[in-house]
């Protein structure tokens, strides 16, 4: 969203600066300059680019039939029905060919105007930071891709600003195709209409783009609208509105077909940080019908139909007015509790841990009669804690002596005959020792 708005307010800088260009040379590529921009589109070659060198007014639509880029910080207002036309010559009618407008503001101000319409088959449109309004209040179709040939048709829409007016429409498609939209901001009565011939077509809108429509007062439309099946529709980290409207009508976010015809096999994929905004009282998408839109990521203003959730998906009301989906991946369970003497237990809730959903409810846990808590001994219940004592140990009597164990404590007979002996033989030899001496 930021980008958007750096987009609206560098497109309103370019329309005050717009003034003060210097007159002279309205167009130059490489060092050569051109007085008009028409002289410098007739000249140009394959490859080239064209630089816009002050604001310019067209009266007539100006042809584009080989790979250039037209680039310029200036207005470029055309009074003609369409202000560009990219048409091949016939023989080319299989050579793939590159268009860009860069940094560009194109005004068409004709009834039902166009600002660029393609016309052929194996195109390549590039649209980076370009700003493209169609002014009158007829049925405009300022970016539109027309022709009959479905074959190679590429728009790479970035950083840009579309606007159809209230009666108008952004972007329409005629012809098989793929789009990307980038970061861009497209607004009309519809801003992305799939008209009879872009049945295959493959559009992705990424990274905070914005498709919006106008209110209406005279009958149901959509921001997007199916006239035709089998287009693929990706919309991811970006939003869709369907809001404005006071009166009876409201707009759907998507409408299958204007006519009220049956159209099948059409899918849309909303991912990611997506929304979705349509006045009260309306809905996302009719249902009930061989249409699918599978939701993965997104917050709306109203309740999603439970035929539009995404595989494993389910709705969560977000308590703030809006909804969201999840397919609750990750979770956690909370408020567990186990079981006591005088309490039962809980075994948790299994919650999301992305939206905060509860995934699946806990069980309660009976009773548990033989859990309980003690507090100084004595548990709530009245249960007295058992304290295990240890029994003092009682000395071991000493057996009283046998006769034969006080035999079994004596020497050996031979052992004391020997002991005798030597204590007799010690003495007598101190007795001669002693008499020696008194002798001397």
């Amino acid at each position: 969203m930021k980008k958007f708005l750096t987009a609206v307010i560098t497109g309103l800088m370019f329309t005050a600066s717009f003034a003060f260009a210097a007159e002279g040379d309205e167009a130059q590529i490489g060092t050569t300059t051109y007085a008009t921009f028409e002289e410098a589109l007739a000249e140009a070659q394959s490859g080239d680019e064209i630089e816009i060198l002050t604001d310019i007014s067209l009266e007539t639509t100006q042809n584009i039939d080989k790979s250039l880029t037209i680039s310029g910080e200036y207005t470029i207002t055309s009074s003609a029905k369409k202000a560009f036309t990219i048409d091949k010559a016939d023989e080319d009618a299989e050579e793939l060919i590159e268009v860009t407008f860069k940094d560009v503001y194109i005004i068409d101000t004709a009834y039902s105007g166009r600002c660029i319409d393609t016309r052929d088959g194996y195109i390549t449109l590039n649209l980076d930071y370009v700003w493209l309004e169609s002014t009158s209040a007829g049925n405009n179709q300022t970016l539109n891709m027309g022709g009959y040939d479905s074959n190679g048709i590429t728009y790479n829409i970035v950083d840009s600003f579309i606007y159809g007016g209230d009666a108008g429409y952004a972007l329409s498609l005629w012809c098989t195709s793929e789009v990307n939209i980038d970061a861009s901001y497209l607004e009309g009565y519809c801003a992305l209409y799939f008209k009879d011939g872009s049945e295959g077509s493959t559009v992705n809108v990424i990274n905070e783009s914005v498709l919006a429509s106008c209110a209406c007062e005279d009958f149901i439309f959509g921001t997007v609208v199916f006239d035709v099946g089998d287009v693929t529709l990706n919309i991811v980290d970006s939003g869709v509105l369907a809001i404005g409207s006071d009166g009876e009508y409201k707009q759907y976010a998507f409408l299958w077909s204007s006519y009220g015809d049956d159209v099948t096999g059409n899918v849309i994929n909303i991912s990611g940080d997506s929304a979705i905004a349509v006045d009260e009282g309306q809905e996302i998408a009719a249902t009930g019908t061989e249409n699918t839109i599978s939701i993965s990521g997104v917050t709306t203003n109203v309740e999603i139909p439970e035929e539009f959730w995404a595989e494993d998906f389910v709705q969560v009301d977000n308590g703030d007015g809006t909804y969201s989906v999840c397919n609750h991946e990750n979770t956690e369970v909370v408020d567990d509790k186990e079981a006591t003497c005088t309490e039962e237990g809980y075994t948790g809730d299994t919650v999301c841990s992305d939206c905060g959903a509860v995934v699946e409810e806990g069980e309660v846990i009976e009773v548990d009669p033989e859990n309980h808590t003690f507090v100084d001994g004595v548990c709530a219940c009245g249960e007295e804690e058992e304290v295990e004592t240890t029994p003092e140990a009682t000395p071991e009597a000493t057996p009283e002596a046998t006769p034969d164990d006080a035999d079994k404590n004596q020497p050996e007979t031979g052992d004391n005959g020997i002991v005798v002996f030597a204590v007799l033989a010690v003495v007598a030899l101190a007795g001669v020792v002693f008499a020696k001496k008194n002798a001397r």
